[in-house]
């Protein structure tokens, strides 16, 4: 890697930003409208798919940044986010989901892209990788096939009282270490820091929620991750408060085509928290561990 592309990825990294255009845009495919931001014009393409109850507005500026510094960088909300098409909620399944990422790639004529998925977005990109070829799958804390509770129950609070309240909330399940005297400084690196910009409408997060359930449990998605051919890069969370990390390696490991990285202090949202490490993999391609 040439010192000034590294200058770059540093720098973005640490909060001295060289922001790069992030632009709004939108495809009709598969009959729905759908949202993405798009940032950067030179080197592949880098698509990135967020988690359960987010848009793509919650992944974290600097981590865009980085990649936007050596890739053509696209973040795909699903059907009826950021967007005001109303949704039958049935229809928001995994599958439809990743058919929809799919659309989107064939129609921007992406070559040979690498497919970023975080959390339910990374059954989104397992699934889209059974019909679509892609160069790499980077899954960051991802839920995977299995009959196991891989999925921790969510954390009971109080009563949200203002929109401090509810971020604290999210930052503390996601972020190791979380305190909220942190939260000003986190919150600015949201791309779009409005709340009703961060989470979806709540008819999409209950889809969302049983399209994971029902995806997780279905026999054939286990013998479809057991066949993949696609080669990826898993990276979990010793702290992740969400998934299992343990069992999810277990799963991992009947895995063919795989490279495991084990981030140390890093909470569910590993953009946030592994974003250099990740954003310097994908531009060096180079594995942490091997199993």
């Amino acid at each position: 890697m040439g010192k000034l592309k590294l200058f770059v990825i540093i720098l973005s990294l640490t909060g001295m930003s060289l922001a790069t255009e992030l632009s709004s845009k939108s495809l009709a495919v598969n009959g729905h409208e759908i949202h993405y931001y798009q940032s950067g014009t030179q080197g592949s393409p880098v698509i990135l798919l967020t988690g359960y109850a987010t848009t793509s507005n919650f992944w974290p500026r600097d981590f865009i940044d980085c990649l936007a510094s050596s890739h053509q960088v696209y973040l795909i909300d699903y059907r009826g986010v950021n967007s005001s098409e109303s949704i039958v909620a049935s229809e928001l399944t995994i599958k439809s989901m990743a058919d929809d990422t799919n659309a989107v790639v064939i129609k921007l004529k992406l070559k040979n892209p690498i497919l970023i998925g975080w959390s339910m977005g990374g059954g989104v990109a397992q699934e889209a990788s059974k019909t679509y070829s892609y160069r790499q799958l980077y899954l960051l804390a991802s839920i995977l096939p299995t009959s196991q509770p891989l999925i921790y129950p969510f954390k009971p609070h109080g009563e949200f009282k203002s929109e401090s309240d509810i971020l604290n909330y999210v930052f503390a399940n996601n972020l190791y270490g979380y305190e909220s005297s942190q939260l000003n400084s986190e919150r600015k690196r949201f791309i779009n820091p409005a709340l009703k910009s961060l989470f979806p409408s709540a008819t999409v997060i209950t889809a969302e929620a049983h399209a994971i359930e029902a995806w997780q449990h279905e026999s054939a998605n286990v013998i479809g991750f057991e066949n993949n051919k696609t080669p990826v890069q898993f990276w979990l969370a010793k702290h992740d408060g969400i998934i299992n990390s343990q069992l999810g390696e277990s799963i991992i490991g009947s895995y063919p085509n795989k490279t495991i990285h084990k981030v140390d202090l890093s909470g569910h949202a590993m953009a946030w928290q592994a974003g250099l490490d990740i954003c310097k993999d994908i531009s060096s391609n180079k594995a942490l561990i091997k199993y």
